[in-house]
């Protein structure tokens, strides 16, 4: 109040002074709550941002898993009528649950076979009656132009 007084060359303070300073804090204070709100809400757009960033490059790696266990098995099959489930479990290593994945879909479509051994655990992989060499040589194509290099 004394200085809205000095601003206007006087020495006396009024009850006019002290409701315009009133105002100016009640003003203050409102802008300094909404800068700090706006502040907030940047930072949970930011961490927002990061976190769908973050769930994008873990889809990006499930989606390049699930591409190269594909990949894998039809270029498996391609090359040979059949394989060993050693070999898938080798070659196929950083991406075991897309390749288990990649079976049992091609299993349940009859690109594939399954033999199982006594314990009911896979031991060998067979073309079905559903492969075709060609389209399997074309998926491959597909699937390797949209993994990274």
């Amino acid at each position: 109040a004394a200085g809205l007084a000095l601003l206007s060359s006087r020495t006396d303070v009024t009850q006019t002074d002290w409701e315009k300073a009133g105002a100016l804090i009640d003003f203050s204070t409102a802008i300094e709550k909404k800068i700090s709100k706006l502040a907030d809400e940047a930072e949970i757009m930011k961490e927002t941002e990061a976190l769908e960033r973050k769930e994008s490059a873990k889809t990006q790696l499930h989606i390049n898993r699930q591409y190269r266990a594909e990949r894998l098995v039809l270029s498996l099959l391609k090359d040979s009528e059949s394989f060993g489930h050693r070999t898938l479990h080798d070659k196929g290593r950083r991406y075991r649950r897309q390749a288990s994945d990649v079976i049992s879909e091609f299993a349940d479509a009859g690109i594939i076979t399954i033999d199982l051994d006594s314990t009911g655990k896979p031991y060998s992989y067979h073309r079905g009656p559903a492969w075709d060499t060609e389209h399997a040589g074309e998926r491959i194509a597909y699937l390797s132009q949209q993994l990274p290099h």
